[in-house]
């Protein structure tokens, strides 16, 4: 499952993504993110983003392994000193 919303109206972000552990490293996350890609530049946009919590190195990896890289950090919105990792896919 991918749950993507649109940030002020313009910007699609992948808000939530789930795959069933026995459905993992088959390709399906990568499916996910291709479908909302061809989505979103249906849409007029030029890139997507995505975040993962700072203290997770397997969603930060699997952001890169999908072709998000990262372009900033958000202080103060999860656990003290965990910051959010914001990641953007150009299309």
């Amino acid at each position: 499952m991918l749950r993507f919303d649109m940030l002020w109206s313009a910007v699609p972000f992948v808000a939530l993504v789930r795959v069933d552990e026995s459905a993992r490293r088959r390709g399906v996350g990568r499916a996910l993110v291709e479908g909302l890609c061809d989505r979103a530049r249906a849409l007029g946009a030029t890139f997507v983003l995505s975040s993962a919590t700072g203290n997770e190195a397997e969603p930060q990896a699997w952001h890169q392994a999908v072709g998000f890289q990262p372009c900033g950090e958000l202080q103060g919105i999860n656990d003290p000193g965990v910051g959010e990792i914001v990641y953007l896919r150009r299309l």
